[in-house]
């Protein structure tokens, strides 16, 4: 935890896969303290894709 939320005062890419409930309630919550972009993505099976690169489709890696 101490480690992310250091990346996220860096300033740094975060882009974080899991199933835990708990750890990614925690991640968005520590992102909209901070004030920084985020994006959810639901993968399925109750895995979710968050990430900071808010302007690169997850799919085609393109610029949107």
């Amino acid at each position: 935890m101490a480690e992310i939320e250091s990346s996220i005062l860096q300033n740094k890419k975060i882009d974080i896969v899991s199933g835990e409930t708990i750890a990614m309630k925690w991640l968005i919550e520590t992102l909209a303290k901070y004030g920084k972009s985020f994006k959810v993505y639901k993968l399925g099976l109750g895995v979710s894709r968050v990430t900071t690169e808010t302007d690169i489709c997850p799919c085609c890696l393109k610029k949107l």
